[in-house]
């Protein structure tokens, strides 16, 4: 268990960090659900469009949840707004 949690804050700060913040990936939303659940089943993204926001969707269809994540800065710092 203990080298599984390392793998997955060694992939949640390689890939979810926010530099202009100085954060960790872990420390962050998206890193701290990957933390605890692990990969997602399936993502899906909404690039940045004139007027809204890039977001995520993460699905865990082993446990039937679902996050979405939104970008508000458009500087890749994704906020956890709904989770079902």
């Amino acid at each position: 268990m203990r080298e599984e949690l390392e793998r997955r804050v060694k992939f949640g700060n390689q890939h979810f960090s926010v530099a202009a913040e100085d954060r960790p990936g872990w420390q962050t939303d998206r890193g701290k659900i990957y933390v605890i659940y692990g990969a997602p089943s399936e993502v899906r993204r909404r690039s940045l469009e004139v007027g809204s926001n890039p977001y995520e969707t993460w699905y865990y269809l082993h446990i039937a949840r679902r996050f979405v994540f939104l970008d508000k800065s458009g500087e890749g710092n994704y906020r956890l707004v709904h989770k079902d």
